[in-house]
């Protein structure tokens, strides 16, 4: 057992070590000098860091507050970072999952597991509303079949989300405690806790999840403002659309900025702009929001796998 710990961990190394090599040598081809010394040294990026803590502070509150302080905030915080580190190179969302609930006590593990998942479908279901709204805006001052088959799509999804918000609302409670007993039986986790949440937790949640999501939209508009190609409510538009796409296809952190770049350089073709500032504007979005805090989490990670290591050696 011991060794298929210490592969994994070397295994784990290695891809974390690929991976921010790939996005350098992604990412230095638009970080030019004139760049460094005209944009990236200015206020809106200035802004755009300090808005950052902000950012994951507040999705490690909805763990911190929907647990009732079975986890602590400085561990809902680690649990965040750590989590990043792992959906650096993992797809469908599943390392955010793995990485939070590692390295925690097997009830505060579940817990986690079961706020996270609550409010990774809230915080989608809120990218999908706004998005199809921007969508809608933006239509109004581009012609394009695509922009016009994607508001056809998104108002069927809000008609789909508006009736399942409608059903949780009144059987919600129900609906839980089938769900519950169902897991129980089928997997026989009986000795797993699992949390039951109420409508005032869910309203809590979904409170946090908005202001979360207007933090992270006005980071994007800030760095869009550094072009000086848009007004705000295009600027605005063009933020809530790209992170409505991106909640539908759960991608690695590092594929997900190439993707996000390709959405915004598409954008920018719609409007006659230079494709090479979208890639920039989404590099730099990435750094600040993704791999500052990536880095945070590999050390977090690095230090607890110690702790443990110590525990067992004092034990013994």
């Amino acid at each position: 057992m011991k060794n298929y710990h210490s592969i994994g961990k070397v295994i784990f190394a290695i891809l974390a070590v690929c991976c921010f090599l790939w996005i350098i040598f992604q990412s230095r081809e638009f970080f030019t000098k004139e760049l460094f010394t005209s944009k990236i040294v200015s206020v809106e990026v200035l802004l755009c860091l300090l808005l950052m803590p902000l950012n994951w502070a507040l999705e490690a509150y909805k763990i911190y507050s929907l647990s009732y302080g079975e986890v602590s905030f400085f561990q809902s915080i680690k649990a965040v970072l750590k989590g990043l580190s792992f959906s650096f190179f993992t797809p469908f969302g599943l390392g955010s999952y793995i990485g939070r609930s590692i390295q925690q006590r097997i009830n505060q593990s579940s817990i986690i597991v079961q706020i996270s998942f609550i409010s990774s479908i809230m915080q989608t279901a809120i990218s999908i509303l706004f998005g199809i709204v921007a969508l809608k805006y933006l239509s109004q001052s581009i012609s394009n079949s695509w922009i016009q088959q994607m508001i056809q799509y998104g108002f069927f999804t809000i008609v789909v989300l508006c009736l399942i918000s409608i059903i949780l609302y009144f059987y919600f409670e129900q609906f839980q405690i089938y769900i519950l007993d169902f897991i129980r039986k089928f997997w026989h986790v009986q000795s797993i806790r699992f949390a039951q949440f109420s409508l005032f937790d869910l309203s809590k949640l979904f409170i946090i999840c908005s202001i979360r999501y207007a933090v992270y939209v006005f980071q994007f508009v800030v760095l869009l403002n550094l072009f000086e190609y848009f007004d705000f409510i295009t600027m605005l538009s063009i933020a809530c659309i790209i992170y409505c796409i991106q909640s539908l296809i759960y991608l690695p952190s590092t594929v997900n900025a190439v993707a996000r770049g390709a959405l915004l350089a598409f954008i920018f073709s719609l409007y006659m702009m230079p494709e090479s500032d979208a890639y920039r504007v989404s590099w730099l979005l990435f750094w600040i929001n993704i791999a500052i805090p990536t880095i945070i989490g590999f050390i977090y990670l690095i230090i607890d796998s110690k702790e443990n290591l110590y525990e067992k050696i004092s034990v013994r």
